[in-house]
C-alpha cells in the first residue's frame, strides 16, 4: 500500500471535527444505524439469498438447519459490512446527492460507525470458524476472505474498485451475489453441484444488471472527486447496454441451469415476466439517454430511481422456478 493510500485509509476511518458524534438517544442512534446500514436494500439481499438457498438445497432439513441459519447470519453480516464501509468511505461524496447518509455518519459519529465495521467483521469470523469446523470446507475461508477484502477495497484504497472503470461491473457481480452464492453451496455436505452454481451465476447476472443505474446517477459527484466508475469510463449509454446484455444472458443461463430439474413449469411465467419488466426498464433508460448531453442523461437516470425495486423483483421472482427445482429433487 502506497503512502497516499495509507493516508486516505486513515482519513476515512478518522473522525473530523464535526464527525465525533454527540450524545443521542438510543432511538435516534438506532435510526441512524439503520441509515448507515442501508437497510432499504435488505429485501433485495433477502431475495437473492432465498433464491440461492431454494435452488441449491435438497431437503427441508437443509433449509431449516442450524448450519443454514449460521450461513444466513454470516452472509447478512457480510452485506451489512459492505454497506457500512461504503457509507463511511463515501460520506464526503454523499454530502451532495445522498446527504441523508452523510449526515447519518456525522450525527452517529465516525467512532461508532467504525465499531459497527469491526463488529460485523467479528460476526463473520465467528460464523466462518463454526462453519469450517462443522463442514471441514477450508475453502470457505478463501471465499469469505475475498468477500471481506472486496467489501473494503470496493470503496477504499489501494484498489478502490468502485473507481476501476469498466472493472466496476464484474466487481459488483462477484461481490454482491457470486461470492455469497458460492459460500452458501459450500456449506452443504456434498461436492459442488454445477447446475446449482450455474443457476446462481444466472441469478447474479440478472440481479446485478440494474445496479449500473445506481452508479450512473452519481456520475457528476464522482467526476468532482475523480472517481472513474464504469459509466464514467465507458459512457452511460454503453453501461446500460451492458446491463441489458447481462439481464438477458443471466435469464438464459438460469433457465438452462434449472430446466432439466424444473421441466415445463408454470413457475417460469412470473420469472420471465419479471425479466420482461427489467428489459423494459433498461430499454427505456437506453432510449432516454441515447444521444443526450451528460446533464440531460443524468436527469433521465435520476428520475428512474426504481432500480432497487426492479432488482428486488428479479431476485424474488427467481424463487418460483428455484422452488420447482427444489420440489423435483
Amino acid at each position: 500500500m502506497t503512502m497516499g493510500a495509507v493516508a486516505e485509509f486513515r482519513r476515512v476511518f478518522s473522525a473530523g471535527p464535526a464527525e465525533r458524534g454527540r450524545k443521542i438517544s438510543p432511538a435516534r442512534a438506532f435510526r441512524l444505524g439503520l441509515a448507515v446500514h442501508r437497510v432499504e436494500v435488505l429485501p433485495l439481499g433477502a431475495g437473492v439469498m432465498a433464491a440461492s438457498v431454494v435452488v441449491s438445497s435438497h431437503s427441508w432439513n437443509e433449509v431449516l438447519s442450524v448450519r443454514m441459519l449460521v450461513t444466513i447470519i454470516m452472509l447478512t453480516a457480510y452485506v451489512l459490512l459492505t454497506n457500512v464501509v461504503n457509507c463511511l468511505a463515501d460520506r464526503w461524496l454523499d454530502a451532495d446527492f445522498k446527504s441523508r447518509l452523510s449526515r447519518a455518519v456525522g450525527d452517529l459519529g465516525v467512532r461508532r460507525v467504525r465499531r459497527l465495521v469491526f463488529g460485523w467483521v467479528a460476526v463473520i469470523a465467528v460464523c466462518l470458524i463454526w462453519l469450517v469446523a462443522t463442514t471441514g470446507h477450508l475453502d470457505l475461508v478463501l471465499v469469505l476472505g475475498i468477500g471481506v477484502a472486496l467489501a473494503f477495497q470496493y470503496s477504499l484504497p489501494p484498489l478502490h474498485l468502485k473507481g476501476a472503470g469498466a472493472w466496476q461491473i464484474p466487481t459488483v457481480l462477484v461481490m454482491v451475489t457470486l461470492l455469497p452464492g458460492l459460500a452458501l453451496v459450500r456449506t452443504y455436505d456434498r461436492p459442488l453441484e454445477w447446475p446449482a452454481l450455474l443457476a446462481i451465476v444466472g441469478l447474479a447476472l440478472t440481479v446485478n444488471s440494474v445496479f449500473i443505474v445506481n452508479a450512473a446517477e452519481d456520475v457528476p459527484e464522482d467526476a468532482e472527486h475523480s472517481i472513474v466508475t464504469a459509466p464514467r469510463a465507458i459512457g452511460i449509454f454503453p453501461a446500460f447496454a451492458i446491463g441489458l446484455g447481462q439481464l438477458v444472458a443471466g435469464a438464459a443461463v438460469f433457465c438452462v441451469a434449472t430446466f432439466p430439474a424444473a421441466g415445463f413449469s408454470w413457475t417460469y411465467i412470473p420469472y420471465l415476466a419479471a425479466v420482461a419488466v427489467g428489459v423494459m426498464y433498461l430499454g427505456r433508460l437506453l432510449a432516454g439517454v441515447r444521444g443526450q448531453p451528460l446533464a440531460a442523461a443524468i436527469d433521465v437516470v435520476r428520475r428512474a430511481k426504481s432500480f432497487a425495486v426492479v432488482a428486488m423483483l428479479l431476485s424474488w421472482a427467481t424463487v418460483f422456478p428455484a422452488a420447482a427445482v427444489f420440489a423435483n429433487r
